[in-house]
């Protein structure tokens, strides 16, 4: 890009408008709106919006000049703004940015917004995704007042950027209020919302985004992610990654996971970005029951009866994600509910011996059968697998099936794709065996392209499978990977 001497002159105009629109739940709203310039305050119900003479109502700009991001404060637009609760209960506020008319050349990681409420970073973002609205934050208390600043511009990445200078961007600050927080389940049915309630076609690959759909587990409705879905990132404050021998991200870097599914019990489903373990994570070949999460239990894992992992002899991939829990998330332990997991060792047995397992009847049977996954945990009748309700696990053959990988190939654009710094794709053990070769006296399991089951004596990794908590609260992000 040319020195910022050599740039054209342009110049930043903003014209004020905010149209707000203010909704508390149990409460008839009158809209009141002044159009006396020195008195700026939109007020609805109980909540108002009050903005200052450098404040703009609609934020309309174009010839946005990029500047560097530490000098944001200072060279960005800025559009202040306060709310005020004038009622005697508790208002949660969510902010957004609604009709939104930007040029294409905008939609870009390097057209970014910030949001401060005094010295408080609330949260940030930027417009690669900008559809009818960005979220800009929810579940921001209001008691009596707060004032928030939001910045908008165009960050200097040293590049020629000339191309977004001369664009232009317009939109309105909508904000909604409710007597409850919102939570993360719901927020995120809200962002991916309609929610698709026919069931895909499982015998073909998802190559591209088919959204959330609606689906069954033995809680009640489970809603999960297919395709190559790309606004289902999460990240949790202060968790990095480690030193490990993996090398997939560098120690200190945020570590980020991808929404699986909601649970049918409001508990959310994620993965991590990227294997926690690796080596021989399975015991070994030579008995049937090494496919076990735990083998050699004292009682059977069934739906009626469900194993804490405390049973039994521990597979190594166990240990392993034992070990990893223990050292990195117990101090998050906290946010994580105790969910259910599948290792499912229900099995036929053909006339020579070998012995097929549950998801391989149901995913990966050659003689022209439609794949039929499940979110239901078949009932065992072994003293190793079953059903399990642990803090860390595995995820299931059948979830990465409803995912949207097929039996045949690998999805390079499917959700559970993990992609290492060499831009290579992971694969990664799952916790659904495949069938045991009585003649080989070999063990095969899952990975996460279903099409190639792996003997578990094999070297592999394993990410690790974790459940928030059902009341866990949405406060800000997109959900891309740039705005967790």
């Amino acid at each position: 890009m040319e020195k910022e001497n050599n740039k054209r002159k342009i110049g930043i105009l903003i014209s004020a408008i905010i149209i707000v629109i203010l909704l508390l739940i149990g409460f008839t709203y009158t809209y009141l709106s002044s159009h006396n310039k020195t008195d700026r305050t939109v007020q609805a119900g109980t909540l108002l919006i009050e903005y200052s003479d450098e404040g703009m109502e609609t934020v309309n700009l174009s010839n946005i000049q990029p500047i560097y991001d530490k000098d944001m404060m200072e060279k960005a637009s800025k559009i202040p703004f306060k709310v005020i609760n004038k009622g005697t209960s508790l208002a949660y506020v969510e902010i957004d940015l609604t009709d939104i008319t930007i040029s294409d050349a905008l939609k870009s990681a390097d057209f970014k917004w910030t949001l401060y409420s005094g010295d408080e970073k609330i949260s940030e973002g930027n417009f690669v995704n900008a559809g009818e609205k960005v979220p800009i934050t929810k579940n921001q208390e209001i008691t009596s007042s707060k004032n928030y600043e939001l910045y908008i511009w165009i960050s200097e990445t040293g590049l020629d950027q000339s191309y977004m200078m001369e664009k232009t961007f317009s939109a309105k600050i909508t904000i909604n209020g409710h007597q409850n927080p919102v939570l993360l389940s719901e927020a995120i049915k809200d962002n991916n919302s309609p929610i698709d309630t026919k069931e895909p076609d499982f015998n073909k690959i998802a190559k591209t985004d088919e959204g959330l759909i609606e689906g069954e587990d033995t809680d009640g409705k489970t809603y999960y992610f297919r395709g190559a879905v790309e606004d289902n990132y999460v990240k949790i404050d202060g968790l990095k990654w480690h030193e490990t021998e993996l090398n997939i991200q560098q120690p200190g870097e945020d570590m980020l996971f991808r929404i699986v599914r909601i649970n049918g019990d409001g508990t959310i489903r994620i993965i991590s970005d990227g294997p926690v373990a690796n080596g021989q994570i399975y015991n070994g070949d030579g008995k049937p029951e090494y496919v076990g999460y735990t083998y050699n239990n004292g009682k059977k894992c069934t739906s009626d009866n469900v194993c804490d992992g405390t049973e039994g002899i521990s597979s190594d991939i166990k240990k392993a994600l034992d070990k990893w829990y223990n050292k990195y998330m117990i101090k998050y332990d906290s946010l994580i509910a105790v969910s259910k997991y599948c290792n499912d060792t229900t099995t036929t047995t053909a006339t020579n011996n070998d012995i097929y397992y549950g998801a391989y009847n149901r995913l990966n049977r050659n003689d022209g059968h439609v794949p039929e996954p499940t979110f239901i945990c078949p009932n065992t009748d072994k003293d190793y697998g079953g059903e399990y309700k642990l803090k860390v696990g595995l995820l299931s053959a059948d979830e990465a099936a409803f995912a949207g990988v097929d039996r045949k190939t690998t999805s390079e654009s499917y959700i559970l794709k993990i992609v290492h710094s060499d831009k290579y794709y992971y694969i990664y053990w799952t916790g659904s065996p495949s069938l045991f070769d009585y003649f080989d006296q070999e063990i095969m399991a899952f990975y996460n392209n279903l099409g190639n089951p792996r003997d578990i004596s094999d070297d592999g990794e394993a990410v690790a499978v974790i459940n928030l908590k059902a009341d866990i609260l949405y406060e800000s992000g997109s959900g891309t990977k740039n705005n967790p």
